[in-house]
């Protein structure tokens, strides 16, 4: 974080990959007192995580997954037999590099629907 950003650590981590080295990492690359989110469904073993790090550096840290596993293959064929187009629910798409921007749609649920993130960039939105 230091040589890349210029600072000891990140206020804010989102991992959303899943991955247990990612998210084993998310801890180690964290500021005193930042929030780590761990959104990606966990698989696989275990990563060796520095879990001290939750206590030396008064990390909070949070999860969420949208739904268990478990309901995943009904709600699949479900879509797939009645059809169910979900593209609607989706208000904006932005690149990686505007976050900053994906933050602030989100922001306003009354005007904004599902906000989503891409690494190829900013994508068209179906009317």
């Amino acid at each position: 974080m230091r040589d890349a950003l210029g600072v000891d650590g990140a206020d804010l981590v989102v991992e959303a990959s899943g991955a247990a080295a990612a998210q084993a990492a998310s801890l180690e690359v964290t500021a005193w007192g930042a929030r780590v989110l761990l959104m990606g469904l966990a698989s696989g073993n275990a990563a060796n995580a520095a879990l001290r790090l939750v206590q030396a550096r008064l990390l909070r840290v949070t999860t969420s997954v949208g739904g268990p596993p478990s309901v995943w293959r009904p709600a699949l064929r479900l879509m797939h037999r009645t059809g169910m187009d979900l593209t609607p629910a989706v208000s904006d798409v932005f690149g990686f590099d505007e976050c900053v921007e994906a933050l602030e749609a989100a922001g306003h649920p009354a005007t904004t629907g599902k906000v989503m993130l891409t690494p190829t960039g900013r994508a068209p939105v179906a009317t």
